[in-house]
């Protein structure tokens, strides 16, 4: 069994290895299936675009044991940022749909990967205080 689920287009739960990918731009390279440049066969899975954390959908989620999140770099662009509040307001949107995919997917292993830094000083900031929110948010 190849671990997909025809009808919903997902891996089924039996799938130990599966992968999802939802993510901002930064992910946009990553390929999955066989062959060269390819994430390859024995980590079964898809990138599923996601630009911003709002944008982040639990429901792609169900039927993959493994599921990376990384986006909020467009979230915390200086044009959108007024002030911490905003992003402590991001990082809440973030944990209720994480709390959104674990009860979809109770068993599946859920990673949070930090916004990468930004060639821009003032934005620096915000991803270092949204990373700072996020890695307090994973340890409560």
């Amino acid at each position: 069994s190849s671990g997909i689920n025809a009808e919903y287009g997902c891996l089924n739960s039996e799938s130990k290895r599966s992968i999802l990918l939802m993510g901002d731009s930064n992910t946009k390279e990553v390929n999955f299936g066989v062959g060269s440049g390819k994430v390859g066969a024995s980590y079964p899975g898809k990138r599923v675009k996601a630009a911003r954390v709002e944008e982040i959908n639990p429901e792609a989620c169900v039927g993959y044991q493994n599921i990376f999140l990384q986006c909020g770099t467009n979230d915390l662009r200086c044009k959108y940022v007024t002030g911490r509040p905003y992003i402590e307001q991001l990082v809440g949107t973030l944990q209720k749909k994480i709390q959104t995919i674990q009860q979809l997917s109770p068993s599946a292993n859920i990673f949070v990967v930090a916004v990468l830094p930004s060639r821009i000083r003032a934005m620096n900031e915000h991803i270092k205080f949204y990373n700072y929110l996020v890695d307090r948010m994973i340890l409560e």
